[in-house]
């Protein structure tokens, strides 16, 4: 019987991480996807450590060809994309009126590309493989709560 696969972008760290984790733990084989590769591959050797199964790659979700690598890795090491969790994400603070568009399109190419590449690469994997899979998208509690420098009509 082949292993279940994980893939978790943003997994070297805070939500990502400990979904890594817990995944790990229920048996799947885990991809711990980041831009802080370092950080990922200590991950990956601490479950492996652990006699889970992990590897580590570098992904830069809004770089497509990184997103296909580091899924390509995944059905090499694994055989399947059976789970995949959407969960990278960066914020990006500067007063509305100063914000910089390249700060606005670096955070929307991490959020909205990223979760469009990722999901795009998974699909592809889970249709060629009949079985199906799952895709979760996880969002920040930033996008329910205000904050000073986010709300472009505090004049204050």
């Amino acid at each position: 019987m082949t292993m279940k696969s994980a893939l978790i972008t943003g997994a070297a760290s805070g939500i990502g991480r400990a979904c890594a984790e817990r995944m790990a733990r229920e048996g799947y084989g885990v991809v711990v996807a980041d831009v802080n590769l370092p950080a990922a591959e200590e991950l990956a050797a601490e479950l492996t450590a652990e006699g889970l199964s992990a590897i580590a790659v570098h992904m830069d979700v809004a770089d497509e060809q990184e997103v296909e690598a580091g899924f390509d890795r995944m059905v090499e090491t694994y055989g399947s994309c059976d789970l995949v969790m959407s969960n990278a994400g960066v914020q990006i603070v500067h007063p509305f009126e100063e914000y910089p568009f390249a700060d606005w399109r670096k955070m929307m190419a991490i959020h909205a590309d990223g979760a469009f590449l990722v999901s795009r690469a998974a699909y592809r994997r889970m249709k060629a493989s009949g079985k199906g899979g799952r895709i979760v998208f996880t969002g920040s509690v930033q996008s329910f709560v205000g904050s000073k420098l986010k709300e472009p009509y505090n004049f204050a």
